[in-house]
This record gives C-alpha cells, sequence and structure tokens, in this order.
C-alpha cells in the first residue's frame, strides 16, 4: 500500500453522474483552469469515459484489437508462425493494464512492427567446425 496507489484507487470512484456523458462524453481532458485533471481524476479508463463516453472507449477498444490484429497476425503471421497471435494477446492485455493507470495509446509502441516486411522465417544458418 503506497500514497500512488491508494490515490489511484480513490480516482476510480470519480464516475460521471450524467447520462450523456456516459453514454457520448463531455470531451474535456483537463480543468477549466488548464491546471489540473478533469474532475480530479488520472486514471485512464474514467479519463476517456468522461472525454469519450462508453461509445468512445468501446470504439477505441476495436481499434486496439483492429490495430494489433493488423500487424501481429496478418502482416508478421508468416514470420511469427502462432506467435503473432501469442503477441496480439500479449500487447492487447498490456494496453489494458498501461490504461488502468492513465491514458496510453497502443499506435506509437507498434507501428514500428507495421513497417517490418518479414515475410518468411530465414533459413537455419549451420556453421562448419574448423
Amino acid at each position: 500500500e503506497t500514497y500512488s496507489s491508494n490515490k489511484t484507487i480513490s480516482m476510480y470512484q470519480i464516475i460521471p453522474n450524467d447520462l450523456s456523458t456516459w453514454i457520448i462524453g463531455d470531451g474535456q481532458w483537463i480543468d477549466k483552469s488548464g491546471m489540473g485533471y478533469y474532475m480530479g481524476t488520472d486514471v485512464g479508463w474514467t479519463r476517456q469515459v468522461f472525454f469519450f463516453g462508453l461509445v468512445g472507449v468501446f470504439s477505441m477498444c476495436f481499434y486496439y484489437l483492429k490495430t494489433l490484429k493488423l500487424i501481429y497476425v496478418k502482416h508478421l503471421k508468416s514470420f511469427w508462425g502462432s506467435y503473432g497471435t501469442v503477441a496480439l494477446y500479449s500487447f492487447l492485455l498490456y494496453t489494458f493494464l498501461l490504461n488502468m493507470k492513465g491514458f496510453a495509446d497502443i499506435f506509437y509502441l507498434s507501428i514500428v512492427f507495421y513497417f517490418c516486411e518479414c515475410t518468411k522465417r530465414p533459413n537455419k544458418v549451420k556453421y562448419k567446425s574448423l
């Protein structure tokens, strides 16, 4: 138990009290004064609900899934084999866990793999002993 973990847990108790905020959000990310977090919460999922609403949060989760599927399963499948699917779900879980504490976008963490051109596994090189 630390001050930081207690503060994070207390921020999960801050939830929208308006139905329209739950559904479509209110589009505010920082406080009107510009000095703090909107509604006093820095927790990724609740900030996203305040900003996007549940429609936006589900759309973002769909974006996470489709982006990672494109990169790890469709683009690198021929090179990684079944490990592409393992990488997909591992990275998806990692992203959801990162969003427990604060906002994390997977685009910057995985875009480098999109540009990897891996069409087939390289053959194992056998070295001759001298």
